[in-house]
């Protein structure tokens, strides 16, 4: 007999239990400052030749791993994006992006081609095209109650 059924009447039954898990992925996109024609690095306001620097932070707040994660993000208009200006992997404390040391990152070549650009166990990807910034996260995935970063400047036309 199984679970719900009586000895020798034909019937076989089992009761299971399973647990869905998943990734909760959520991206957040932060701005500074970073110098202005005027003002330098003391104080910069956001005023044409002003550099900014962006901030897109990939979180996954679920129970299990994020696999094949890409964000593709379309520079601000009036913008121009500043050259060797990706960094891709980077890590955050205190919610802002870590720009020095271990944690500012991995410095991209802005293409989608090369060594650097293939996807490995230890780096994450970045590259600009046609307007838009985009970036690989490691290994394809973002580990559950993990954060990663990427960033890049562009300068107010």
């Amino acid at each position: 007999a199984g679970d719900t059924d009586a000895a020798r009447d034909g019937k076989h039954s089992d009761d299971d239990g399973y647990q869905v898990q998943s990734a909760t992925i959520a991206v957040a996109k932060s701005m500074i400052v970073i110098s202005d024609p005027f003002n330098g690095t003391t104080n910069p306001k956001a005023v044409p030749g002003a550099v900014i620097e962006y901030c897109i932070q990939i979180s996954n707040s679920g129970s299990s791993v994020a696999d094949t994660v890409t964000v593709s993000d379309p520079i601000p208009v009036n913008s121009t994006f500043v050259a060797g200006s990706i960094f891709a992997g980077g890590t955050v404390t205190g919610g802002v992006c870590n720009t020095t040391g271990a944690g500012a990152g991995t410095a991209e070549d802005d293409d989608a081609t090369g060594p650097d650009d293939l996807l490995s166990a230890t780096e994450n990807t970045g590259n600009f095209a046609a307007g838009t910034l985009k970036v690989n996260t490691s290994v394809f995935s973002v580990s559950a109650g993990a954060t990663t970063t990427s960033r890049f400047r562009v300068t107010i036309n």
